[in-house]
């Protein structure tokens, strides 16, 4: 191939030696073919892997290199050479090329860079690939190609078969995580919260010191839920710092295959793991009772719980898993006890707590005597 000299026209690409013109060809024709730049229907030179096979497609054996300056200057245009081809490469500043003209056999190509781009005049049987920014034409003719890519891209007059491809903005945008990075969890509970994207992501867990303590669930297309693979223990933690602080790293990847990452940190915090009776009572604190006469037993514990009371060891009728009720540390049942024996009994009560892993308690005995009842029937 003949890189054509032509000073009266020429940027300073032509001050290059043959090596170097050869150099920045390639490398033009690499960002015409990066798939952030073109697209599948864009004919002629993205046909050719290297400079050799792309020489042996041009009819007339030569092409001129017209190559910006450095300051967005690309002279001259497809007359410079005549019916050769010409392949103008620009840079990232705005690149501007007034004309361009080919035959049907060597269709003349502008590969604008990433600044705003401009044809002023007008296009013939050529192909112009704006790239990012915002890119014009003034008037394009005769099978002509206009891709603009990303960014605003606009036209002068399409005179038909001439093209027009606005493009598709590559999504370069990575995922980030608008939900928390910290979490505080109750210990034997599983739940942690519900991870969120700021866009459609498949979320997964990537790595971090105890990515194995956790599952991950998916929600929505943006969504996914959090836990723990077994409920923690605060007395005995198991995550690598053996503080009750477990850290893993979320991974989201797009559609687009951009991918970001969050670190979570979640906190394991302490519950009460045990009932404790504050006190078990008849109503009053009567030393003896009266038989077949109502009275309250009374119960009051530490967490929430269901209460039973038992006489001699069985189970009180209608005192059976009261709800203790309440807030805080104190909770408190009361059962509507009628004495069917007489003599001393023993009374007691068991807790059951209503929350997870939590212990229940037995109350202290209450010894009470049982006297005749004091009133008729």
């Amino acid at each position: 191939m003949v890189l054509a000299c032509l000073p009266a026209f020429a940027p300073s690409a032509f001050a290059l030696t043959a090596a170097e013109a050869t150099q920045k060809l390639n490398e033009c024709i690499a960002a015409i073919n990066d798939p952030l730049y073109t697209r599948s229907t864009l004919p002629g030179l993205t046909a050719y892997a290297d400079i050799a096979s792309l020489e042996a497609a041009i009819a007339n054996g030569t092409m001129v290199v017209w190559i910006a300056n450095g300051a967005g200057v690309i002279t001259g245009s497809g007359g410079a050479n005549g019916n050769g081809q010409d392949l103008f490469c620009g840079d990232s500043n705005n690149n501007d090329i007034a004309t361009m003209d080919s035959n049907t056999s060597t269709r003349d190509y502008f590969f604008g860079g990433a600044g705003n781009d401009r044809v002023t005049g007008n296009m013939w049987l050529s192909t112009f690939y704006g790239g990012p920014g915002d890119d014009y034409v003034n008037q394009f003719t005769e099978n002509s190609y206009f891709y603009g890519g990303p960014g605003n891209d606009t036209y002068g007059t399409l005179v038909a078969p001439a093209v027009f491809d606005q493009g598709v903005d590559a999504d370069t945008t990575t995922p980030t995580f608008p939900s928390a990075e910290t979490f505080n969890v109750a210990e034997n509970t599983t739940a942690v919260a519900t991870i969120t994207t700021s866009e459609s992501a498949t979320i997964t867990l990537d790595s971090g010191d105890d990515k194995l303590k956790f599952s991950l669930t998916r929600l929505t297309d943006s969504t996914a839920s959090l836990s723990f693979l077994i409920a923690p223990n605060f007395e005995i933690p198991t995550d690598v710092g053996v503080n009750n602080v477990y850290v893993v790293v979320l991974k989201a990847v797009d559609s687009a295959l951009n991918i970001g990452y969050e670190t979570i940190s979640v906190t394991v915090t302490d519950v009460v793991d045990t009932t404790s009776f504050s006190s078990f009572a008849l109503a009053g604190n009567p030393t003896s009772v009266s038989y077949s006469t109502p009275i309250n037993l009374v119960a009051v514990v530490t967490v929430a719980s269901r209460i039973t009371f038992t006489m001699n060891q069985k189970r009180i009728p209608g005192c059976i898993s009261k709800l203790a009720t309440g807030s805080a540390s104190s909770f408190t049942a009361t059962c509507s006890w009628k004495p069917s024996r007489r003599g001393y009994l023993t009374l007691a009560s068991q807790s059951v707590a209503v929350g997870a892993g939590i212990t229940g308690a037995i109350s202290p005995n209450i010894r009470i005597f049982v006297g005749p009842r004091l009133t008729r029937r």
